[in-house]
């Protein structure tokens, strides 16, 4: 009599020369009651289990379930010995408990990216790899056309291998070719620093080693000026002194508002960063943040009391700009050591003007960073 497959809607049968493989089901019993939990088979006396010809086929076990193939085979026909089918989904039974009438909470976590340093055609390279949110029109879809792996039951509490439908397992590759020195120093593990950095410093410090490294911030007025990335502003207050343009930031995929991440940047020029702020610029910060809100409420429906607003110190680049995040999105760079809330920089302007020319301000800095060198040379740390 042919194998057939035990697997809930798998029609399998043994066939000469198949490609697909049927497993016997295993004897130890606890890794017998995850095969059987996986297929959510809950009745361990039942007949078909008594069956010599009952087994599993290789459709419902991944590659790395199989023990490494020997000389001359190009897949092993064995399985490891802690390997477990996937596991079954009702595709009928998520969607409908997606269809119930109770709010459906979703909490999309971004993951770390993933950078490693390449070559490409001889030229050294850094390569951003970044999982791309979980969209929630993609949940009924992703759960209904997903393969799941058992990992760990116990009680109550479970853990699967997910493998979602390809165009689902998306990852967004940032690639910078050829990439100096100073790009993969930027993106290597590094120790980090906590500098303070008072009046004096900045002065003697920090402001000396800007003007002698002459950072080009020729592509932001490559932006200002429509010769790069026309295409990507959402919205513009060309006012020379008060205007700005706002644009989204590279690391949003534009697809969800969870991560949503724009960048706002001044048409007016010289101010280099929080340092250069006196009450002549609250006017500017003001319009930057009162139309930056209205046009992301406007465009992606995202309302103030959702959005994190607010300047970085020291900042990538000295040209001033202001980084619009959703609340809820942990976004690089977004906590105390780095981030100045907007509306609080324009009160410490109007309360005291000389605020951010005579208060000290704490900053992180990596170890190969130039300036912390500089800090490091002066005793300062």
């Amino acid at each position: 009599m042919p194998k057939v497959c035990l697997y809930p809607r798998c029609f399998n049968r043994q066939k000469t020369n198949s490609t697909v493989t049927f497993h016997q089901l295993p004897r130890d019993p606890e890794v017998l009651q995850l095969w059987l939990s996986a297929m959510s088979i809950n009745d361990v006396e039942s007949p078909s289990l008594r069956s010599r010809d009952v087994r599993v086929c290789s459709e419902h076990f991944s590659d790395e379930d199989y023990r490494t193939p020997t000389r001359g085979q190009q897949k092993s026909k064995l399985l490891k010995s802690f390997a477990v089918p996937f596991t079954f989904v009702d595709p009928g039974r998520l969607i409908e408990v997606f269809q119930v009438e109770v709010p459906v909470t979703t909490i999309v976590k971004v993951e770390v990216p993933v950078t490693t340093i390449v070559k490409l055609e001889d030229q050294e390279a850094v390569v951003i790899l970044e999982k791309t949110p979980i969209s929630e029109d993609s949940l009924s879809e992703l759960f209904s056309g997903s393969r799941m792996k058992l990992d760990m039951k116990n009680d109550i509490y479970s853990t699967y291998q997910l493998q979602p439908p390809a165009h689902l397992n998306k990852i967004k590759t940032t690639v910078v070719c050829p990439a100096t020195e100073k790009h993969v120093k930027k993106y290597q593990s590094q120790e980090i620093f906590l500098v303070k950095e008072t009046e004096e410093d900045y002065n003697n410090i920090t402001l000396p080693y800007i003007q002698q490294q002459s950072f080009s911030i020729q592509w932001v007025f490559n932006i200002l000026e429509k010769k790069a990335e026309a295409d990507r502003i959402v919205f513009e207050d060309p006012d020379s002194q008060l205007g700005f343009v706002l644009l989204p930031d590279f690391k949003w995929d534009q697809k969800q508002n969870d991560n949503l991440y724009l960048i706002a940047i001044a048409h007016q020029r010289g101010i280099k960063s929080l340092r250069d702020l006196t009450p002549k610029h609250v006017p500017l910060l003001k319009n930057i943040l009162k139309k930056g809100e209205e046009t992301i409420m406007q465009r992606y429906g995202l309302p103030a009391w959702k959005l994190r607003v607010y300047i970085h110190y020291q900042p990538s680049y000295y040209h001033l700009h202001v980084h619009f995040t959703a609340l809820e999105y942990d976004a690089p760079g977004c906590d105390v050591t780095r981030a100045h809330l907007i509306q609080n920089v324009i009160q410490n302007l109007q309360l005291y003007p000389q605020y951010y020319k005579t208060q000290t301000l704490s900053f992180t800095s990596r170890e190969d960073d130039g300036l912390l060198s500089k800090f490091k040379d002066a005793g300062r740390l």
